[in-house]
């Protein structure tokens, strides 16, 4: 399909692969972007809500907490930058946040975090703090990697994340939503 609504995310390349799989539902729905930044994701959204009057967006961040205050604070903040640039759009977007992350989200699906296990490091095992980072990051590598094949005879238990999540129901919702038929107006030129 042509329009397929764009679901942008943050980061180096790692949460592309991680919400495609989570959305793999949606394929023939949306198109998942990635931008390294925050900043650029936010830019790319209103950016794009400007140059296209007439179609939908996503945006899922992560927080990177489960913190009530640090969430109010990313979610309000990024509604602020969007709704600041364009401020008439406030039904052609939305704002996700993966509580605290794409990773988190990906592990709620049984299987996938069933194979995760199964090659994932063990990063409290070294008291090492860069290690531990290190170990994190190659494990992020590693599910990012493998989850497209670990979903594609086994989709990803979306119904599970929804279930769990208030932000990946609203997404989905967002998504169905964006592709029901618009009711055409109807002017006066119709009725003679």
């Amino acid at each position: 399909m042509a329009n397929l609504l764009p679901v942008l995310t943050a980061g180096i390349c790692q949460e592309h692969y991680l919400l495609t799989a989570i959305l793999q539902r949606f394929n023939d729905k949306v198109r998942v972007g990635n931008y390294v930044l925050e900043d650029s994701t936010l830019a790319s959204a209103w950016t794009f809500l400007l140059l296209n009057p007439d179609r939908p967006i996503a945006v899922v961040l992560e927080t990177w907490s489960e913190d009530p205050e640090r969430i109010r604070e990313i979610d309000d903040e990024s509604r602020r930058r969007i709704e600041s640039n364009v401020p008439s759009s406030s039904d052609r977007w939305h704002l996700a946040l993966a509580i605290p992350t794409l990773k988190a989200w990906a592990l709620v699906d049984d299987h996938v975090r069933e194979e995760y296990e199964k090659i994932h490091q063990h990063p409290e095992l070294t008291s090492d703090s860069e290690e531990r980072a290190r170990i994190e990051r190659d494990n992020l590598r590693m599910l990012a990697a493998r989850i497209g094949d670990w979903t594609a005879d086994r989709p990803f238990d979306l119904d599970k994340l929804k279930a769990k999540s208030r932000q990946a129901r609203e997404l989905c919702a967002f998504i169905e939503e964006s592709w029901k038929p618009k009711p055409v107006p109807v002017t006066t030129a119709d009725w003679f």
